[in-house]
């Protein structure tokens, strides 16, 4: 039963995500966008940044949910461990990726050390799992 109530929290977190960021309120809620000047941010195109990055983050919802709960009652509790672990870091290396071009004066170092850190956070994840004893 925990793990439902997990999935579904998880889940319901990334949806919510997708839904509230609004262009009202991206200048403080927004990743990055939040602490640009005010100059770079007029560079941003918004609207197709938070149309991609809405997409993203329902859709990550959703599939985790359907991919998780269809884990959880096929029994299959280690594969439902690693999605649970390892589902969001992969789609966010991803989202860090493909959202690069909304800022037209990215920097791309920003990029590829975000990239960068969640790859390792992802390695030392997946070693637990597969260097067991």
């Amino acid at each position: 039963m925990e793990m439902v109530l997990l999935i579904s929290i998880l889940s319901l977190i990334f949806i919510g995500i997708g839904t509230l960021i609004t262009e009202k309120n991206a200048a403080y809620l927004l990743s990055g966008y939040n602490t640009m000047s005010k100059e770079k941010q007029e560079q941003v195109d918004l609207k197709e940044l938070l149309r991609f990055s809405k997409k993203f983050h329902i859709s990550l919802g959703v599939s985790q949910a359907v991919i998780g709960f269809s884990l959880y009652f096929s029994g299959y509790d280690e594969g439902l461990n690693l999605l649970l672990s390892t589902y969001a870091i992969v789609a966010y290396i991803y989202f860090i990726w493909k959202s690069a071009p909304f800022h037209p004066e990215q920097q791309m170092r920003s990029v590829y050390f975000g990239i960068g850190v969640l790859s390792i956070c992802l390695l030392g994840i997946l070693s637990l799992f597969f260097l067991k004893d």
